[in-house]
């Protein structure tokens, strides 16, 4: 998150012109700068019976270093979906084969400046994962 604001707007914009559903993740339960962007053919769905299991399984141990170790911490690292950054990368230009925009953009970051930006955008546009998640009822008590 802390490429330059309108780098990080062709990353987006160019992630979502190939995957139609996305989805951004990002920790705050400790400094981080990296964002996770994860790209689909199908909304997002979260069986969280099946995520449960498979975190506790195969994720906890190694999210230790990063504090992610409980569930919660981890689903809370859900920022927003497509929707949510929509309006802020549409006047952003893609980055194609032919159009290789990323590749000759300037390398001045300017990390406290780009940073703020991409935390408002977090901020402003994070949104609840509860309407992705399904077998919640399970859990509500």
């Amino acid at each position: 998150v802390e490429l330059p604001e309108d780098s990080f707007k062709t990353l987006l914009k160019t992630f979502h012109s190939v995957f139609p559903h996305v989805s951004l993740w990002m920790a705050i339960t400790h400094y981080n700068k990296h964002a996770l962007i994860v790209g689909s053919l199908k909304p997002l769905r979260i069986d969280l019976d099946l995520f449960l299991k498979r975190f506790n399984q195969f994720a906890k141990e190694d999210l230790k270093i990063v504090n992610l170790d409980n569930p919660v911490f981890f689903l809370d690292s859900f920022k927003m979906n497509e929707t949510g950054f929509a309006e802020w990368v549409d006047s952003a230009p893609l980055h194609t084969i032919n159009h290789p925009v990323l590749e000759f953009s300037p390398r001045k970051v300017q990390p406290n400046i780009d940073r703020v930006r991409s935390y408002e955008l977090l901020a402003n546009s994070s949104m609840s994962l509860t309407p992705f998640i399904t077998s919640l009822g399970t859990y509500k008590n």
